[in-house]
């Protein structure tokens, strides 16, 4: 009896496999699916060309970041559309569906555009938060290592709300849950993974990091460049694919048994 097949190869046996498969037969859609989400974050980088040299951005003030950083958090929803469409285009693989990525990207955002702008809306906030936190903790006579210490907590807090909202992301690709119950889930996702889930956040967010924490415009444009042509299609490629093997054993298991595994051979197996 013939073996299924998964693309030009045999029905891989777990999401690690898979995830495997889908690069090395489907890179170049992987770029599409960049360089699509990267569109829908041209807004974003363009409000920050535009008022991080606009003189009346350069103050400390807390007006001028509240402004800045407001303006972040609502060029970033639209930014959210593009992840709706490019997760979406994995969901489809990862399901053995056929897939047309220049259709199916924009009938994931049609789909699935409102959940993804509430969010991006929650990130762009807390974002906008930690940035108003650390500026009033700098404007403080405390010591310098009271207000590293705050800063970086901050920013610890942020991370743990971001690995949150994309467990959020995906869950919203593969169920029809509510903006609470999602956040509910994802917080449970995260403790139950902690150390794995923060491993992963520094190899997918490598670009935030640089962009973040690396004053030299040189490797901002850099990370900017690698977003847009690859890292935002893998990130999305990877951060699903190791989601829905999370899902396949905490969730579709026993609720949606017709999701279990689905995609590949029906093993009972899961490996993360």
């Amino acid at each position: 009896m013939d073996k299924e097949k998964f693309g030009n190869g045999e029905k891989p046996l777990n999401r690690k496999e898979q995830w495997l498969q889908i690069i090395k037969e489907h890179f170049a859609e992987i770029i599409s699916v960049s360089l699509y989400t990267f569109l829908f974050f041209i807004p974003l980088f363009a409000w920050i060309l535009f008022a991080f040299n606009f003189e009346i951005f350069q103050g400390a003030s807390i007006l001028n970041v509240l402004v800045l950083y407001l303006g972040v958090a609502l060029t970033l929803t639209i930014g959210g559309l593009g992840f709706a469409g490019g997760f979406y285009v994995f969901r489809k693989f990862l399901w053995n569906e056929g897939c047309n990525v220049h259709l199916d990207f924009f009938k994931g955002i049609k789909k699935n555009g409102k959940e993804f702008i509430k969010i991006y809306l929650f990130i762009g906030i807390t974002y906008m938060l930690l940035h108003l936190g650390s500026a009033s903790i700098m404007a403080t006579s405390w010591s310098d290592i009271s207000v590293i210490l705050l800063i970086a907590f901050e920013y610890v807090v942020f991370i743990l709300v971001l690995l949150v909202a994309f467990f959020m992301q995906t869950q919203t690709i593969f169920y029809e849950n509510s903006f609470m119950l999602s956040l509910k889930n994802g917080v449970k996702f995260l403790v139950g993974t902690i150390l794995k889930s923060l491993g992963l956040f520094v190899l997918l967010f490598l670009p935030f990091i640089l962009f973040e924490f690396v004053p030299i415009s040189a490797v901002k444009i850099v990370a900017i460049i690698l977003s847009a042509f690859i890292y935002l299609g893998m990130l999305e490629l990877t951060f699903i694919c190791y989601s829905l093997a999370l899902f396949d054993q905490h969730i579709n298991k026993k609720q949606y048994p017709e999701y279990y595994l689905k995609g590949l051979n029906n093993d009972e197996k899961v490996d993360i």
